[in-house]
């Protein structure tokens, strides 16, 4: 068992450093045609053996929270002023700004990709320096940008999500996952000047489904439909008894962090619509949530929606959180819960881990202390962290509970009466 091999890599215009590549205006390098010193563009440079530390976080804790920005921070040596931007010597000169793309990939698998927001840069008398990079997400792009006004059609919450992302002043590239929601959308006027990420989270929480930055530098959005087909397979099962993928730590939760016995749902043009569980109330107090400025058509879209919620969240349940695994302590040489002949399954459990992804299922096996029977829970992921440095890298899973997860008719993990909440 050993910790794996990350890479990090940097796409620079190896170009402007000076290289063997075609430079404009130079009389070696920058004629036309040549066959020795072509185009170089932006190309990716492995530039893993001066990283000291590479961390991350992406997706949400809670499943009510909103979906966060991912962000990266990269500490790089910096002896010889390698990422130096006005050492006009180094081999990347002229590469050290904000918005160039970095990749973060363990075992084949893309961890975290997205843009340059920051470089920081800390010397010492003694010559130890560092560059500190900070990456963000795709959904971090999309906290900075405005629409001009516009007014929607009434449509499905994939068509609105397309329909922004093409907009002329947001001009998303094509890297995108959109699935096609469910629940349909007024025609809505959208204000010059509004926050183009907070109207697609609106769009996301009308419709109940997951917007988040994709691992490969993707804008994903999964309606609830395609949340149940995920939860209704685990990905992943996690265990203390052998029985599944052994983790590190685990954080269970009780309380009223997740305990909402009002709920009111306020769409734009309409009335508020409250539901309310009697018996939660009686015994925890009366506990309120609010979703307003929602989008859905019509009045009764909006108290389906406030019933399914009081309905999931009514009685406090014991939540495993998160769960985090030493990837260096996990034997490489098993099958991902035994499914290694299963086609599309990665061949070991640590490779199993760093595929794992946000709204993927896992299946958690908990016995406290080992006294007593075991905890099973059912789960979905909610977001992921990630801390790599010499020696070790610790994944964390933050989960949430499947039953946030709709009623599925013939689900053997949906579909169970009495524990999944039929959908909205």
């Amino acid at each position: 068992m050993s910790v794996p091999a990350t890479t990090v890599t940097a796409y620079f215009d190896l170009s402007a450093t000076g290289g063997d590549y075609f430079t404009l205006d130079d009389a070696t390098k920058g004629p036309l045609d040549g066959v020795t010193y072509k185009l170089a563009g932006t190309v990716a440079t492995d530039i893993s053996t001066y990283v000291r530390s590479v961390t991350f976080s992406r997706g949400r804790s809670r499943v009510l929270d909103e979906f966060t920005a991912g962000t990266c921070t990269i500490v790089l040596s910096n002896r010889n002023r390698t990422f130096d931007p006005l050492y006009t010597a180094g081999p990347y000169y002229g590469n050290i700004t904000p918005g160039k793309k970095f990749a973060i990939t363990t075992l084949s698998s893309t961890l975290f990709t997205g843009i340059v927001e920051d470089w920081n840069f800390s010397y010492d008398v003694s010559g130890e320096s560092v560059a500190t990079v900070t990456i963000v997400d795709a959904l971090a792009q999309l906290g900075v940008m405005e629409f001009d006004a516009w007014t929607t059609t009434a449509q499905l919450p994939g068509a609105r999500m397309t329909a922004i992302l093409d907009r002329p002043e947001v001009n998303f590239p094509a890297n995108r996952y959109i699935t096609t929601g469910i629940t349909n959308l007024q025609a809505d006027s959208v204000s010059w000047g509004s926050n183009v990420l907070n109207y697609m989270q609106t769009v996301a929480k009308t419709d109940g489904g997951r917007l988040y930055g994709g691992t490969s530098g993707y804008i994903v959005y999964k309606d609830r439909y395609l949340s149940n087909i995920e939860a209704s397979s685990p990905w992943l099962l996690i265990a203390d008894d052998g029985t599944g993928i052994g983790y590190q730590t685990i954080d269970i939760q009780y309380g009223s962090q997740l305990l909402f016995n009002r709920v009111s749902v306020d769409r734009v043009g309409g009335t508020k619509q409250t539901a309310t569980n009697a018996a939660s109330q009686a015994a925890y107090g009366v506990r309120s949530l609010s979703l307003s400025s929602l989008l859905q058509t019509t009045d009764g879209a909006a108290f389906d929606l406030a019933t399914w919620t009081v309905g999931v969240y009514a009685q406090p349940q014991v939540r495993i959180a998160s769960v985090s695994f030493q990837l260096g302590a996990i034997d490489t040489s098993i099958g991902v819960s035994g499914w290694v002949s299963v086609s599309g399954r990665p061949p070991t459990d640590q490779q199993g881990i760093c595929m794992a992804d946000i709204g993927n299922a896992v299946t958690v096996t908990f016995t406290p202390n080992r006294t007593g029977s075991p905890i099973v829970s059912q789960c979905m992921i909610e977001g992921i962290s990630h801390d790599i440095r010499p020696g070790s890298h610790i994944v964390t899973l933050r989960l949430s509970d499947i039953a946030a997860v709709p009623f599925t008719l013939n689900s053997s993990t949906l579909g169970v009466l009495d524990t999944s909440v039929l959908s909205f």
